[in-house]
């Protein structure tokens, strides 16, 4: 059986965690970079927390890209909770004021969109809000913040079937990050491309990438060492190197868990349960006493 990747679950979300400081320096823009950069794991392990911090930030802001990209930060923040219309709610208001004002932020809020979009199931409407970020940001004043979206385009490419565009976006992101002089985004785009050439049955360039990318892998946030570790596994099984995948598997869980996300953590159990099918029992059975 193959496993259930869910790429597009790990790698979208990279796109609340990878968005750092843009050309604006600002201290105030350059304050909530630095919020939005700390809190990227416990947006999604402790939202409410998450929330708290970034409230407190706004009350202190005077800067209105900075109040607003915290207010859309606040709407996923209360997704993650359980509040399915704020990102819609607030992410309309955010638009409307980044539209006139400021196309990169007009851009980070269809990526957060879309990060919902594929959460709730609707991958093309995810892909479609997408490709509206990338328009907003590929701009000729480029930031970092269209890392992300590139990455996002790419897996979505690949989960599509389109494996040339997904390639297409990914190396695109490379060249972008060397130019914006951003190595920390590196683990991701290798991660990714490992998967795409493990959806082409190429284990030796699965195997190159993924090497390349655990020299980066410990710094990133937590979606994307999720998604190295599931990828790694899934590689690992199809090798029939069922141990080492069980390890990676083991490792996945562990991040997984951290997670307010129930399916999640089915997902990963599943492939988890799946590869002990060939593995040896963790605890040798005891024998008893004649």
């Amino acid at each position: 059986m193959k496993f259930r990747h869910f790429a597009s679950f790990a790698l979208l979300l990279i796109s609340l965690a990878a968005c750092h400081k843009g050309h604006d320096s600002s201290e105030d823009r350059a304050l909530t970079d630095s919020l939005l950069h700390q809190t990227a794991d416990i947006l999604f392990t402790d939202p409410r927390k998450a929330d708290s911090l970034y409230a407190d930030m706004q009350r202190q802001v005077t800067d209105s890209s900075a109040y607003h990209r915290l207010a859309l930060y606040r709407a996923t923040a209360a997704q993650r909770l359980g509040d399915t219309l704020a990102l819609g709610e607030a992410g309309n208001r955010v638009l409307r004021w980044a539209v006139a004002n400021d196309s990169d932020l007009a851009g980070q809020v269809w990526n957060h969109r879309a990060v919902g979009e594929i959460l709730y199931g609707r991958p093309d409407s995810a892909y479609a809000c997408l490709t509206k970020a990338f328009d907003y940001m590929n701009c000729s004043r480029k930031t970092k913040s269209l890392l992300p979206v590139c990455i996002n385009l790419a897996d979505m490419a690949q989960k599509k079937g389109d494996i040339t565009k997904s390639a297409y976006y990914y190396h695109y992101t490379l060249l972008l990050a060397d130019s914006l002089n951003v190595p920390n985004i590196y683990g991701a785009v290798y991660a990714g491309l490992a998967q795409t050439y493990l959806e082409l049955g190429n284990f030796r360039e699965v195997s190159r990438f993924l090497d390349l990318a655990e020299h980066y892998i410990d710094k990133e946030p937590i979606q994307t060492r999720l998604f190295y570790y599931m990828t790694r596994g899934n590689c690992m099984y199809y090798e029939h190197r069922y141990e080492e995948a069980r390890r990676s598997f083991d490792v996945s869980y562990e991040l997984a868990s951290g997670f307010n996300d129930d399916l999640l953590l089915l997902q990963v159990e599943s492939n988890l349960t799946e590869v002990n099918g060939f593995c040896r029992p963790r605890y040798p059975l005891l024998r008893g006493k004649p």
